[in-house]
């Protein structure tokens, strides 16, 4: 592969200068290394992660324990209602529903706000520290204490929230004319209404997959709204291996999910079985083990696109072999 250009990610020819394009993304090869990132390196991939996640949780606990004390008593009424049970039946309970007063509801919603700001914040900072340890494990960089790992992700987390508000308004733009589309064209006939409804939404999931790596060409590259055109330039032509790392990487999450998810059910419903003492004994492994496997499949859907990053980037590769070596 010849070197990239600066700023454009695409191989320049040695001999007449022309542009080469992206090069190859093997899907299999891919998430190979992605998985690999998270297998030699499980502590710079979910320790951050987790301690970001736990810092979330005390200041949502510390937030709603104050709202708690501010809002005071709540009045409740009584209220029937049916719930569904497992087998498919269904019985009527009676729930006690709060009534919130006009200034109880207002200061609920005065304190809803920062909370909403922690778990989005903390959620993005997750993400984004997923992404800067399977950087610097790519790269053969020293793992840095915790307390740096954190700060190094949460303090790229203003710049990646601000860009992800603008993406989701374009987005709805995109989306209000697609359905604007939509409608024009079945006004006329249905069948050209749904000839333009397919159109348009294979146009969207091209345009998806095409702009998908933004986020972690920001954070690598500290491109800022450039990350969408830089998207869009290293993707080139790689419209279904990417699709392809997605959906493998999906499918493998998705069996992991359920695998585990189906053992820790069993483990608590065994639990219970055995008696009360033993299935309270079980919720906390059972949601120790729920965690993890959050932990864990964020990773293991977003190691392998900055995997997939660094390949139509023209950026040194990672081998992902015994030797853990970069190429």
């Amino acid at each position: 592969m010849s070197d990239p250009t600066p700023g454009t990610g695409r191989g320049v020819g040695p001999a007449d200068g022309t542009d080469d394009g992206p090069p190859p993304l093997p899907v299999g090869a891919t998430i190979d290394t992605g998985f690999a990132l998270l297998r030699r390196h499980p502590g710079e991939l979910l320790v951050p992660q987790a301690a970001i996640h736990l810092a979330v949780m005390v200041a949502g606990l510390v937030i709603a324990a104050v709202a708690f004390l501010v809002i005071g008593d709540v009045r409740t009424v009584p209220e029937e209602l049916r719930e569904s049970r497992f087998l498919g039946d269904s019985v009527i309970v009676t729930r006690d529903i709060p009534q919130y007063t006009d200034g109880q509801a207002a200061t609920l919603a005065a304190f809803g706000l920062p909370l909403a700001v922690v778990v989005v914040w903390g959620m993005l900072g997750a993400l984004v520290s997923v992404v800067r340890g399977a950087h610097r494990a790519i790269d053969g960089e020293p793992t840095p204490p915790l307390r740096d790992a954190v700060r190094d992700a949460l303090s790229r987390v203003p710049g990646l929230f601000l860009l992800w508000v603008a993406y989701g308004l374009a987005w709805i733009v995109i989306w209000a004319v697609v359905a604007g589309a939509v409608v024009a064209a079945s006004s006329a006939s249905g069948s050209l209404g749904l000839l333009v409804a397919l159109a348009l939404g294979a146009g969207v999931a091209w345009l998806a997959v095409r702009m998908s790596l933004w986020p972690v060409v920001h954070l690598t590259e500290r491109a800022g709204l450039a990350s969408w055109r830089r998207s869009l330039e290293i993707t080139r032509g790689r419209f279904w291996p990417l699709l392809g790392v997605y959906l493998l990487a999906g499918l493998v999450v998705l069996v992991v999910y359920l695998v585990v998810g189906i053992l820790a059910e069993l483990l608590l419903h065994g639990a219970f079985a055995v008696d009360d003492i033993a299935g309270f004994g079980a919720i906390v492994p059972y949601f120790l083990i729920w965690y993890l496997l959050g932990l864990v499949t964020v990773a293991l859907m977003i190691a392998p696109l900055v995997a997939a990053h660094r390949t139509l980037a023209g950026a040194p590769g990672w081998d992902a072999g015994p030797s853990g070596r970069r190429d």
